[in-house]
């Protein structure tokens, strides 16, 4: 999280890599007489100089942008570390989308993700001795390498940056972007681990689950309610399945009760249909109105429906898949 998160059920750790520095590929050799071949040997050469040179130039205007956002060494965190969580809450660009608790960790746990190289990368290097010793915080050395490798050397620029990674992730039924969502949403159990658990505690896995999955899942709220009256521990294999589970209701027929689901899902399905869900937002029955339109009392195309929030629609349509009332 870059720094602590005070909402937030403990947090985790994040790694930190030096920076290679770059060795000269050639050497230049001093003669009066030009040939091709030093000339060659020089062209070569002077781009990778300028590189270098520029790479510097930018090195140092990031760290004086972003200056602001450091914390020096304690006792406690030998190492300088940057607050990603204030950070987050200055860029300019954010500041729009960023409305509660949980857009900020969204937007928090995109950085750490992408600047630890992304996929099973960032697992890893989460989980690096590096990233312990950094007591829950994110070293600066690694914020400055991750800013660099993605060409970013201002906070407009990060701005930019995660609101285009955002855009991408919020087009749920694209198949490019589906597969690096899926890749971000396992890091963001690894994230979750605390100590050397291997499971996540519910209160953990919810506010983690409310952060990165409720456009997806408007009957986030109904799942919430279920995992806090069952108070179960959610493994990595739980984890996984839940986003397939998630994917299937919203782009398919609907769950089936034969399908090889861990019992936490056939038993969410099963608290569907005893329950009365309601949506937070309005207040309706969910249940009662995915009853009227089961029972033929209520068409799915009626003026009531179409008047609707778009998510309280979605909301009904994912409960009937999950119950088996949907019909296409």
């Amino acid at each position: 999280m870059g720094n602590r998160t005070s909402s937030t059920p403990s947090s985790p750790k994040t790694p930190s890599s030096p920076r290679s520095n770059n060795e000269e590929r050639f050497r230049t050799v001093s003669n009066s007489s030009s040939t091709s071949s030093t000339s060659s040997l020089s062209q070569s050469q002077s781009p990778s100089k300028k590189d270098d040179r520029k790479a510097k130039k930018e090195s140092g205007k990031a760290q004086k942008l972003f200056s602001k956002y450091l914390v020096a060494p304690t006792d406690d965190i030998p190492m300088e570390t940057i607050e990603l969580e204030k950070l987050i809450e200055e860029i300019k660009g954010l500041q729009s989308v960023v409305t509660k608790e949980e857009d900020k960790l969204w937007f928090q746990l995109i950085l750490i993700w992408k600047l630890l190289g992304g996929g099973v990368v960032a697992q890893e290097a989460y989980q690096s001795e590096a990233m312990k010793e950094a007591g829950g915080m994110f070293p600066s050395s690694f914020f400055f390498d991750g800013l660099s490798k993605l060409s970013i050397h201002t906070p407009d620029e990060l701005g930019e940056y995660l609101l285009s990674i955002n855009r991408e992730f919020k087009q749920f039924n694209r198949q490019d972007g589906s597969h690096r969502f899926k890749d971000f949403y396992r890091f963001c159990f690894t994230f979750g681990l605390q100590d050397a658990r291997k499971t996540l505690s519910g209160d953990i896995a919810i506010y983690l689950w409310k952060s990165i999955i409720s456009d997806r899942f408007p009957l986030i709220t109904i799942w919430v309610a279920y995992l806090q009256k069952t108070s179960k521990a959610i493994t990595r294999d739980t984890w996984n399945v839940f986003l397939d589970f998630v994917d299937l209701i919203r782009n398919s027929g609907g769950y089936d009760p034969d399908g090889a689901w861990p019992t936490v899902i056939d038993e969410f399905a099963e608290y569907c249909k005893a329950e009365l869900c309601r949506d937070s937002l309005t207040g309706l029955c969910v249940q009662k109105v995915a009853s009227l339109i089961h029972s033929g009392k209520l068409s799915r195309e009626s003026n009531q429906m179409k008047n609707l929030p778009e998510n309280t629609r979605e909301m009904i349509e994912q409960y009937m898949k999950i119950v088996g009332w949907w019909k296409q």
